[in-house]
């Protein structure tokens, strides 16, 4: 059984059984709650609203506000006027129907609100507690996510909006607390003004977590690169870490791991990785027609960040995006060829590929390789590491070839200072010859690996900066609906 089928399925029951004692307390068939949609009908019924109001329910968002409109109808028509009973009841009503319908103190007494209450007021009241019950949800239990890019191909697509769990891996407490409600970083229609006041910020915490992060998982969380200044060259938080942009990843590693990249396959801990069945790289193909390409379900376009098929107008050649399955069927076509491009430092003019390295990090370093540091480490998106991932406790030297790969991790997210004099390491202002992590960390990659910006790009992902586990796609559209994907789990396939 799916992942997300062992959490909704309890619930959905729970809500439904609920209703059915509800229902058999107020007089009507117990049998009545468990049957979906026909139990809203009757819903209706009981708490004096408008046959047809079923017709709210099935418009999205509509039927969101609606739904919270008629529990707290359902509780009030049951005698219950205070606050806590409302919130609970639209928070958590498969446990609270539960309980209106076995207690013996509750009687049902129909409709009951003052007849000076206008509809308008009945539906100003509903919108501002639903909103109320929205904002909670959305902070500390469930978020929308909408995958903007193409990094995580033949997993997850772009287009896919997600509902993503942030119970799971442990409740981020709120870290800007004056913020505008239901807005991300920014306001909309607004050139980058910031959704909240930085002049006041919580510390990190966080609620203890249902899992921990696996290896292999996907995972949503703040984008860490933020946390470099794009005007000057030194480390220097720009942005509250809750409320940075959010980005979706695989985690390959996690903390404490050994990670390398050898010919485009990944190792971890020496041990050749897990590889996602579906997951893309890059190929070069002559003799192909746009309309063939199309036929095997390419999106052909113009430019590379528009679909996964595009011309190479420096040789003519298509550049294809794909998985391993495809390539194979492809590379059968008669009259065409098909070749792997591949990064391998064995192969590579290293002086041309440290001399692109360095020109990227004049350019301000977005595409730059970590480290980031070309006249130290050259490594390229195929052939990358060894490289450990800090975890929280571990000890390591401080010298030149360590804060290489960790200066980040220990200035900006672990908030020291750290500087290099009399040819000592001054951490926090005194001597030091070690550090030792205060965070874990993790290494996150998307599936679509020669598309996708990632830990190969950014580095490490500190625990501070994860959001929660993706756990459904709700729906997705690209040009119209994919309906094979409506409901479609969004964890991992297992290795």
């Amino acid at each position: 059984m799916q992942y997300h089928l062992i959490v909704t399925l309890p619930i959905f029951l729970l809500l439904h059984t609920g209703l059915a004692l509800t229902f058999k307390k107020a007089g009507e068939s117990w049998w009545k709650g468990l049957v979906p949609l026909y139990n809203v009908y009757v819903w209706l019924q009981l708490v004096k609203k408008p046959k047809w109001w079923i017709i709210f329910y099935m418009i999205p968002v509509l039927n969101f506000v609606m739904g919270i409109g008629i529990i707290l109808d359902l509780v009030k028509s049951f005698g219950k006027q205070k606050f806590i009973d409302h919130a609970l009841a639209v928070i958590f009503p498969y446990f609270y129907f539960i309980y209106l319908g076995l207690n013996k103190k509750d009687q049902y007494q129909g409709n009951t609100d003052e007849p000076t209450k206008s509809t308008g007021r009945e539906w100003m009241d509903a919108i501002l507690f639903a909103g109320v019950a929205a904002l909670v949800i959305r902070t500390f239990l469930l978020e929308a996510f909408m995958i903007p890019t193409t990094s995580m191909e033949g997993s997850l697509l772009a287009g896919d909006f997600l509902f993503v769990s942030k119970v799971h891996y442990g409740v981020r407490m709120p870290m800007a607390p004056l913020s505008v409600p239901f807005v991300h970083n920014t306001l909309p229609l607004t050139k980058g003004t910031k959704s909240y006041l930085d002049w006041i910020t919580l510390p990190y915490s966080r609620l203890p977590a249902l899992k921990t992060i696996e290896r292999y998982d996907i995972v949503v969380f703040n984008y860490p690169d933020d946390d470099i200044h794009p005007d000057v060259d030194e480390l220097g938080k720009i942005e509250v870490t809750s409320m940075k942009q959010n980005y979706i990843k695989r985690c390959v590693a996690t903390p404490g791991d050994l990670l390398e990249i050898r010919d485009r396959q990944l190792y971890i801990n020496g041990e050749k990785g897990w590889n996602p069945e579906f997951m893309q790289f890059s190929y070069l193909g002559t003799g192909f027609y746009a309309k063939t390409l199309e036929n095997e379900g390419f999106r052909v376009a113009p430019q590379e960040n528009n679909g996964n098929a595009f011309i190479d107008q420096g040789t003519g050649a298509w550049v294809l995006h794909m998985n391993e399955t495809r390539f194979k069927k492809l590379s059968s076509v008669k009259g065409t060829s098909i070749t792997p491009l591949i990064e391998d430092l064995q192969t590579m003019d290293l002086v041309r590929h440290r001399n692109q390295e360095m020109e990227q990090m004049a350019r301000g370093g977005k595409y730059a390789l970590f480290p980031k540091a070309p006249e130290k480490v050259l490594w390229t998106k195929d052939d990358f590491g060894p490289l450990w991932i800090p975890k929280k406790g571990a000890t390591i030297p401080l010298n030149d070839s360590t804060l290489t790969f960790y200066e980040k991790c220990i200035k900006v997210y672990e908030d020291n200072t750290l500087e290099f004099k009399d040819g000592k390491y001054l951490l926090n202002g005194e001597v030091a010859t070690s550090y030792t992590f205060k965070l874990d960390y993790y290494w996150m990659m998307g599936d679509n690996r020669h598309q996708s910006l990632d830990s190969r790009y950014w580095g490490f992902v500190p625990e501070d900066h994860i959001v929660g586990r993706p756990w459904f796609v709700l729906f997705s559209f690209e040009g119209g609906p994919r309906w094979d994907r409506f409901f479609k789990p969004a964890t991992k396939w297992e290795p």
